[in-house]
């Protein structure tokens, strides 16, 4: 069996420094159903970062307001103008959580399954390199497109 395909950060920037943003930049695109957030973190991060904003949203964790809609962005409930702040326990709840959907997309060797749970997890967060993380997380700026950056995001929504 294979994993599934995922697009991971390296490949996300560099659609997004094609575009000519530059590091750290997220954009804001704003619709009639919310706002779209183009953070070219790749398919892990994005979703590691939907996982946060819902968290965000909706501290309960009743509804997803947040939606990952493809390697490259999301769908917020309403524009923001920067990430909420770092909470790291947060994050590592968040991730946790997440652990059961990211597990596949990394090479985590084919003998994992034979660790003890706990063993497994921990190596799978290691994986997902939180310092990385949160590094892209607290240097993130969120930016207004341009117009023809406008309508060169409009054709990643797909």
């Amino acid at each position: 069996q294979t994993a599934p395909f995922a697009v991971p950060l390296d490949v996300a920037q560099a659609v997004a420094t094609a575009m000519g943003l530059q590091a750290g930049q997220m954009v804001l695109l704003h619709e009639e159903r919310g706002a779209w957030l183009f953070h070219f973190w790749g398919d892990l991060y994005g979703e590691w970062l939907t996982a946060l904003l819902n968290h965000f949203f909706d501290p309960r964790g009743d509804v997803a307001l947040v939606t990952s809609h493809n390697e490259y962005c999301l769908l917020l409930p309403t524009g923001i103008t920067q990430l909420p702040p770092w909470r790291d326990s947060l994050a590592q709840r968040q991730l946790r959580r997440l652990l059961p959907r990211v597990e596949p997309f990394l090479e985590v060797g084919r003998f994992h399954s034979l660790l003890p749970p706990a063993v497994a997890d921990e190596v799978v967060i290691a994986l997902c390199d939180t310092p990385r993380f949160e590094r892209l997380y607290c240097a993130a700026q969120i930016v207004t497109p341009s117009a023809p950056l406008r309508a060169q995001l409009t054709r990643l929504l797909g």
